[in-house]
């Protein structure tokens, strides 16, 4: 073997090659009916996938934790059906950005006052 093939961690064994290192880069070739089996379960997870997001899971769908100094004002703002304008730090905004969140403000939140739940915060990952 020579002094190349020593420095680069060859060996003398047979890796399938007849025996012989050309210095040829060998790729391993698979079946056609092995891409198939790929692509058909590419698919099939893509369908499942995009069916998946069509079911309506309802009050199951969103958990929201809000950490708040005054949670009964908060509940309550959350249950009165009111506009929540969204506000902004900066005074450069964008206006369509601005007037999105003015659609978005008015969007109903249907939530029930069972669901809309206080708890302490160092309670919240007790559970």
């Amino acid at each position: 073997m020579s002094d190349i093939h020593s420095a680069a961690g060859h060996d003398d064994h047979d890796h399938g090659h007849e025996g012989h290192d050309d210095g040829a880069v060998h790729a391993h070739i698979s079946s056609a009916k092995f891409y198939i089996g790929i692509f058909a379960t590419l698919v099939t997870l893509t369908v499942l996938t995009v069916g998946v997001s069509y079911i309506h899971l309802g009050p199951l769908n969103l958990a929201v934790a809000i950490v708040t100094e005054n949670p009964a004002a908060m509940k309550e703002t959350l249950l009165s059906g009111k506009p929540t304008p969204i506000t902004y730090q900066t005074p450069t905004t964008s206006e369509v950005l601005l007037k999105e969140d003015k659609e978005i403000e008015s969007f109903p939140l249907p939530l029930s006052r069972e669901r809309v739940v206080i708890v302490k915060a160092q309670e919240l990952f007790e559970k």
